[in-house]
């Protein structure tokens, strides 16, 4: 009997104080997937990540120039010279109705 407790005592608690085997090698199970799926999720992320740069990319190509900018040589709008003659066309027009309007009526009986 004496074998045998040597043996267990081999997987048991170490003469020294040392941790069990058992608690050994199940911290090293724990670590072990613990890394495991620290690895599963860095892989994830680098998928998402690999992606996210893709569509960037991807989304860029309506962002490209394909002509320069270059400064307006002359202002489009507000065209003020059209502007001022159609209020003065406008304007002339009303007091022309006006006017007959009024000369109508000033000349009933």
């Amino acid at each position: 009997m004496h074998v045998i407790d040597d043996e267990r005592g081999k997987f048991g608690a170490g003469e020294n104080g040392d941790p069990a085997y058992a608690t050994t090698i199940a911290e090293y199970e724990r670590l072990a997937a613990d890394r495991e799926f620290a690895e599963l999720a860095y892989g994830a992320a680098r998928q998402a990540y690999d992606a996210a740069i893709a569509e960037a990319q991807r989304q860029s190509l309506y962002l490209a120039s394909y002509i320069q900018p270059t400064l307006a040589e002359r202002a489009s709008y507000p065209q003020r010279e059209v502007i001022m003659g159609m209020i003065l066309l406008f304007t002339t027009l009303g007091w022309a109705v006006i006017a007959l309007i009024y000369y109508s009526l000033r000349d009933r009986p």
